[in-house]
């Protein structure tokens, strides 16, 4: 049976009619036999070519299926249809599909990972009773706050006063305040992340104990372990419930076990203990001192306006804690993993690794519709003759749409598995001396977001080629001419525009990823005004210890002294806070009458070795010496921008401020940094250690050459003067000074990384796009050729059309560059996000690729032989 009599016995039979199950036997040996026909053209016997057909359609078992097919409703038979023909013409075409799907695999992937990162960030619920009903109370104020992970803090004695007043409103409201303490069971005292808290916080909560129970009352000398600390630290051993521990110097008995997966109200931050509030502070020190953040259940049936209006209402008839704070409202945020103040910058950020991921998707989706596009001319006479077979447009068009959306939905699980790979590295990362644990598992709604964004791009991605398929002159294709309504220009411009689409996103990567590299650079390079290499810092908190002013000093004047004793050590010293790790105190200051002048100004409490030790210059006047003690006159060291400030045109030395008392100003240092790397100028003071006791204070010790066992040698020496304090957030002060790049770090390594790839694709785009204009125009440049034109003049054409088509997507993602850029100017240390280098970088490095992408095509258009194109015709 030729071709074109199997074409005409189909036909016959659409005519001839019949019953459904005699239609679907005719249609299934009327496909066996033409692929018979084809075995048979390639010179198998015709017994060989018709077991094959059979093999290849199933045989019996496909035949049963398309009767069962018939008895079923008409979409859902065309849609099995649709998939088992996906199936085999994916399986015929191996190369493309595991192509297909590998590049969807990576954009899925990517941009999975980083939505399950900002799942478990931003939309993941607290893993405790009806979170729904969990708020926490912000109160604001002016003049004076306290803000931390907890949100906005007000003491605890005011905490109570507001749990007093407000039982009418919550079901319970509880306090917490997170701490690094120093526990102690057997060994020596370690640093751990706890929370102190009110003794109805795990009520509130509604949890229930892994292990023995929680404790109940405020003063109760119990403490409650992490599921994490106790598999790390007991080994989940059952027995240490009832068992002794040293929390701060003080002994507490280990109630019980937090559930598994609870590690505090605030997500990566892994606490290791829960410790009751009245039970850890000092009795005459919790009004004053403790500062917490609050949180309620809210009572059935409270509407929230009205709640917060009550608590407004309380909180400004409460007396005021502080003379220079006013408190002017309060109102209620739902309780999450990232506090309520820091959630729009997370966002923001996770957003932006997002949407980057989601550019890659788009790359890759482009690729592939351009892939599509050239698989589509090389089915045009299959796609021909179902048309003339009776088959309708918009039925093609769906079966080609199956195939798209099939490769997108394998590439969504491939991307799904590569999600679980990075998410289960994010897991495992440690940040030294920071108790950070980052548990990001793709969930439910993750899978969700994964399957729906491949199907949606797959069903996106996949119509501008199948409608292009369908749009056919059906006697040239059936003839195997052309094909298309015209020659392909139609078809050409349409890869050409998927190229481009890849080449601007690609660019609009790149362009941030460089902006990012150039900031990053910028705020390394920036000169903080004091030497940080070399000194390694960890902080003594002597505060819970319930330890004097004179021990104190004792104290800390004995650890500076086996410290610098210590081989390798150059010099110690002591300060209140080490610069540029994003801790800060400040002070109202102000001149001496009659020409007062009052402003805020930061400061440090350091000792009279530290400025020399970190390189900190004085302009004028001297640093602290031995004379400065308690007993002497107060002294203050200014940098430039506040004496500026305080005594414009004039000589500060000599000059008296008032901070409570009266100061001298014995000294001008250097204007420098002192908070973080990209701040303005600021105006700031040092003051005598010696003269201004601070239970909190930071070793800073310098070596002359790198010893890693520093930071134990320093523990050891600690655990000798005071065995129950332990040596909190120890590590080199370059790496804690570099902890707020980490996430100018993080944006350039992925969204560079996620730019290389995009580049990748879109130098393969062009390649693909310029290989088949030289194919399709072969007999052209052999005419061209004929009648006298150069063979580099040809070459010229097609090097020409690459750079052309790569200048028109790198424009257009040099223009979203411009309008997205601006928006990430707080994150570049001052960077112009227009900045020239990076937009002519980026650039230049996209023109490189395009001409080599283009060089191979046209290289082969060099090759065109003349003689042999106008035979072929």
């Amino acid at each position: 049976m030729s071709l074109f009599a199997g074409v005409g016995a189909r036909l016959r039979s659409l005519f001839r009619g019949g019953d459904a199950e005699s239609r679907m036997d005719e249609e299934f040996h009327f496909h066996v036999d033409m692929q018979t026909e084809k075995y048979v053209s390639r010179g198998l016997s015709r017994a060989e070519a018709r077991r094959r057909a059979l093999l290849d359609f199933g045989g019996v078992e496909r035949h049963r299926e398309a009767m069962r097919d018939a008895h079923r409703p008409r979409f859902l038979s065309e849609l099995a249809q649709d998939a088992r023909f996906t199936a085999r013409a994916l399986r015929h075409n191996r190369a493309f599909a595991v192509t297909a799907v590998l590049i969807v695999s990576l954009g899925v992937g990517a941009t999975t990972a980083l939505f399950s990162l900002a799942n478990a960030l931003l939309f993941r619920e607290l893993p405790v009773a009806a979170p729904d009903e969990l708020y926490g109370v912000q109160e604001v104020r002016s003049g004076g706050a306290s803000i931390g992970m907890e949100g906005r803090r007000v003491p605890y004695s005011r905490y109570v006063a507001y749990r007093e007043a407000s039982e009418d409103l919550f079901t319970g409201l509880a306090a917490h305040a997170f701490q690094t303490v120093s526990l102690r069971t057997d060994g020596a005292a370690a640093p751990v992340q706890a929370a102190l808290t009110s003794g109805n916080y795990f009520r509130v909560l509604g949890l229930r104990p892994s292990a023995g129970r929680f404790y109940a009352e405020d003063d109760e000398p119990s403490v409650v372990l992490s599921h994490r600390y106790w598999q790390q630290q007991f080994d989940g051993d059952p027995a240490v419930v009832g068992r002794p521990v040293h929390v701060d110097g003080k002994t507490y008995t280990i109630a019980g076990v937090a559930p598994s997966g609870f590690d505090g109200t605030v997500v990566a931050l892994a606490l290791g203990v829960w410790v009751p509030f009245r039970a850890h502070m000092a009795t005459d020190s919790i009004a004053s001192d403790s500062w917490v953040g609050m949180f309620g259940r809210v009572r059935q049936g409270a509407a929230i306006p009205s709640a917060e209006a009550r608590l407004s209402t309380i909180g400004t008839r409460l007396p005021p804690d502080l003379e220079q704070s006013t408190v002017e409202r309060t109102y209620l945020a739902r309780m999450g993993g990232v506090p309520d103040l820091l959630r729009p910058r997370i966002g923001g950020f996770v957003g932006m690794l997002v949407a980057a991921g989601f550019l890659v998707l788009l790359i890759g989706a482009a690729n592939i519709a351009a892939m599509l596009l050239a698989r589509a001319v090389a089915r045009r006479r299959e796609v021909a003759l179902r048309l003339a077979l009776g088959a309708g447009r918009g039925r093609l068009v769906r079966q080609l749409l199956t195939e798209s959306t099939v490769l997108f939905l394998l590439g969504g699980i491939g991307g799904i598995g590569l999600a679980y790979i990075v998410t289960g590295f994010l897991s495992r990362v440690r940040l030294p001396g920071v108790p950070v644990a980052i548990e990001a598992p793709p969930d439910l709604r993750v899978l969700g977001f994964a399957l729906g964004i491949a199907g949606l791009t797959g069903l996106a991605f996949g119509l501008a080629p199948a409608l292009h398929a369908v749009r056919l002159e059906l006697a040239g294709a059936l003839k195997g001419g052309g094909g298309a309504s015209g020659d392909g220009t139609g078809r050409m411009r349409g890869r050409s525009l998927f190229v481009g689409a890849q080449i601007a996103f690609a660019m609009l990567l790149l362009i941030t990823a460089g902006l990012f590299v150039r900031g990053l650079q910028r705020g390394l390079a920036l000169d903080p005004g004091f030497r940080a290499d070399g000194v390694t810092v960890g902080t003594i908190n002597l505060e819970p210890h319930r330890i004097g002013e004179e021990e104190g000093r004792v104290l800390q004047e004995e650890l500076l002294r086996r410290v610098r004793a210590l081989p390798g050590v150059s010099a110690a010293s002591l300060a209140r806070v080490a610069l540029l790790t994003g801790d800060s105190h400040s002070n109202d200051v102000s001149t001496i009458a009659p020409d007062s002048v009052r402003l805020t100004s930061s400061y440090n409490i350091v000792d009279t070795a530290y400025l020399g030790m970190m390189g900190i210059d004085l302009v004028a006047g001297r640093g602290f010496g031995p004379g400065d003690t308690r007993g002497a006159p107060p002294v203050v060291i200014i940098n430039e921008t506040l004496a500026r400030r305080l005594w414009p045109g004039r000589n500060p030395l000599g000059m008296r401020l008032r901070r409570g008392q009266e100061y001298e100003v014995v000294g001008i240092a250097r204007d420098g940094r002192y908070v973080d790397l990209g701040e303005e100028r600021r105006e700031f003071m040092f003051f005598s250690a010696a003269q201004h006791y601070a239970p909190v204070m930071t070793l800073h010790v310098r070596t002359r050459a790198a010893d890693p066992r520093l930071i134990e040698s320093i523990r050891e020496e600690l655990r000798a003067v005071q065995p129950d304090v332990a040596l909190e957030f120890a590590m080199p002060l370059p790496r804690m000074i570099g902890f707020p790049l980490l996430p100018l770090r993080l944006a350039a390594g992925l969204i560079g990384a996620f730019g290389v790839l995009g580049l990748v694709l879109a130098a393969a785009g062009v390649y693909g796009v310029m290989s088949y204009q030289v194919a399709q125009r072969a007999r052209e440049f052999g005419i061209r050729i004929a009648l006298g034109a150069r063979p580099a003049d040809v070459a010229g054409l097609v090097l020409r059309r690459g750079v052309t088509l790569s200048l028109g997507g790198a424009l257009a993602g040099a223009a979203l560059g411009v309008a997205v850029t601006r928006l990430l100017s707080g994150m570049l240390f001052g960077l112009n996000p227009l900045d020239p280098v990076t937009f002519g970088t980026v650039g230049g490095a996209l023109a490189a690729v395009a001409v080599l992408a283009s060089w191979v095509p046209a290289r082969r258009a060099l090759r065109v032989d003349p003689t042999v194109s106008l035979r072929s015709e």
